[in-house]
């Protein structure tokens, strides 16, 4: 199985959580690299990781 390199962004925590949980249940063919709580530092980790996905 192809995994999917990503990256999490939101300002809430909880928010992030939640979109892990969800990915990590429906596709866990979806690896989450990093997480970011804002947009600087997503572009940061967007720069060093290259994911595939950020959401």
């Amino acid at each position: 199985m192809h995994t999917i390199k990503s990256i999490v962004v939101d300002d809430e925590l909880f928010g992030r959580e939640q979109v892990k949980s969800q990915l990590k249940k429906y596709f866990p063919q979806i690896n989450v690299v990093a997480e970011a709580a804002n947009g600087k530092e997503a572009i940061q980790l967007i720069h060093f990781h290259k994911p595939d996905l950020v959401f």
